[in-house]
């Protein structure tokens, strides 16, 4: 569904980071180990050996407490949630510093846990309560994890994990019974995964279930510095939509009046902490997968250093998003239209002091990176909802009205048309352009191009039938209205029907075009 994004009036903001450092734990107090941060009071600052960094929070150690982080930091993200913008909470660190733990992603359903996944599933539901006279909500949910380099449904109810009855203790997954998914960009430049599972919730308790579910089937190993350390980047999605409805006058009926129609996704994302090989003891399947993790977390901070650079972001410089399917995935919030926290955990320990000093670098790179939020709107499926659900005067006036907003739908309807043509044409040109070794590429499904197209087909089908309902609308409210003003409107409507016949004639074939 085509999503129209209105600009936030706000100007660019900073990327949020809070420091969250962790307590000894007993393995460390065992080992005789001392803290090595300090942080400075009063101040959002830390010290450790001679370097110094400022965040916009710091919590635990002599900081503020770790039970004001979710307040301060993820709170305000769930508000943006319900005004219709994206928005993005990123856990970095070593492993064994506590990420999982603060994310809560290994939630199941105890209220004792005080992560943020679970924290945030309870303001979400407490506040759609609150709302539910006023809005209609419709909530998803998705957890994918990136293992290996490849993208792998947490939630794919073919998957091995989910073969045991209801209720039965969960199994892990073997992992060659898995297919990846594949990431494809959409004609907006947004981001979709190919048939990843989205399911509808409606409870807290039904969304604690899907998050136990996913948690329970990502990829863990036992290591030296943690028992339960995560071999994969794990993302669990929450996606709201929501439609506001009003209320008619006392006695007459209750109709729906979305004035808006917001579609908006939190991403809670859990990276794996990066490793190196001696202190953990991994060795052969293990060690290689510690070298994709590095590599990811290496490709996501060369992405957050281009998007720190003042002299890159002037000029446009490159971002290497596709570097990695992290990156790839995250590029809505990494320097784009979400807002974005990063939380990095550190550990306090001296014998993690080289670890804990670029955990702190990471982070403070990471400060750098500018994002420009915008409210994510659907007017399309807001107009067709205030066509079926109004109730149309017999009034010249009223009349008027809805043939304006049928006149601007219309409007809006050409210039996606348009776009597409666009899209059509320049895919044709490339086609034309290519060598042997592309064109092999494109029939065998594989290249970008013949994606494109077939995304640009979709979309074209789907406006030509937008352009027949709003004909048909206008053809009806015509019938009934008498004023001859609002009758000179059908010299558009005939032409727009015959526009929306000629492009189901000119429908592009895709298989003649991958032959040509």
């Amino acid at each position: 569904m085509e999503i129209s994004e209105v600009k936030n009036a706000d100007s660019s903001q900073c990327m949020r980071v809070a420091v969250n450092i962790r307590p000894l734990i007993t393995s460390e107090l065992l080992l005789g180990c001392t803290d090595c941060i300090s942080v400075v009071p009063s101040e959002p600052r830390v010290q450790i050996g001679s370097h110094s960094f400022t965040y916009d929070y710091v919590y635990g150690g002599m900081g503020l407490p770790c039970s004001a982080l979710y307040d301060d930091c993820v709170a305000p993200l769930v508000d943006a949630l319900f005004h219709g913008y994206n928005a993005t909470v990123l856990a970095y660190g070593q492993t064994g510093s506590g990420k999982t733990y603060t994310m809560g992603t290994n939630y199941t359903g105890e209220e004792s846990n005080g992560g943020i996944i679970p924290k945030a599933m309870e303001s979400i539901f407490r506040r759609v309560e609150a709302m539910k006279d006023s809005t209609k909500f419709f909530i998803k949910v998705s957890f994918i994890e990136i293992f290996e380099d490849k993208v792998f449904d947490l939630l794919d109810p073919n998957s091995s994990v989910f073969s045991k009855a209801e209720g039965a203790s969960f199994a892990k997954p073997t992992m060659h019974a898995r297919v990846p998914i594949r990431i494809r960009e959409t004609m907006n430049e947004g981001i979709t995964l190919v048939s990843v599972t989205e399911v509808e919730v409606m409870t807290k308790e039904e969304m604690a279930t899907q998050l136990s579910r996913g948690s329970h089937s990502r990829a863990t190993n036992l290591t030296n510095m943690n028992s339960q350390s995560s071999q994969s980047h794990a993302i669990f999605t929450i996606t709201m939509e929501q439609n506001k409805i009003s209320h008619c006058l006392a006695g007459a009926i209750n109709d729906d009046l979305g004035d808006d129609i917001l579609r908006a996704k939190l991403h809670l994302v859990d990276l794996a902490g990066f490793v190196r090989a001696k202190r953990t003891g991994a060795d052969g399947r293990r060690f290689k997968e510690g070298i994709h993790i590095n590599k990811d977390l290496q490709a996501l901070g060369n992405v957050i250093s281009a998007l720190g650079d003042k002299k890159k972001r002037k000029e446009g410089g490159h971002v290497p998003y596709r570097d990695s399917k992290l990156t790839h995935l995250l590029q809505d919030s990494l320097g784009r239209s979400s807002k974005t926290v990063m939380i990095a955990c550190v550990s306090p320990a001296d014998i993690n002091v080289e670890e804990t000093i670029n955990t702190l670098k990471y982070a403070d790179r990471a400060h750098n990176s500018q994002n420009k939020a915008v409210i994510n709107r659907e007017p399309m499926a807001a107009q067709e909802q205030r066509m079926r659900s109004s109730n149309i005067s017999s009034t010249s006036d009223d009349g008027a009205q809805k043939l304006n907003i049928l006149e601007a739908q219309v409007a809006q309807l050409l210039k996606q048309i348009h776009r597409t043509d666009k899209a059509a044409k320049r895919f044709l040109e490339s086609r034309k352009a290519s060598s042997s070794c592309e064109t092999s590429s494109a029939e065998n499904g594989n290249g970008p191009g013949i994606q494109t197209l077939m995304q640009a087909i979709e979309h074209w089908l789907e406006v030509t039938v937008r352009v027949y309902k709003v004909c048909a609308e206008y053809e009806r409210q015509l019938e009934e209205e008498k004023d001859s003003d609002i009758r000179d409107l059908k010299e558009k409507t005939v032409k727009l029907s015959s526009y929306g016949r000629q492009l189901e004639m000119q429908k592009p074939n895709p298989q003649q075009l991958v032959k040509s």
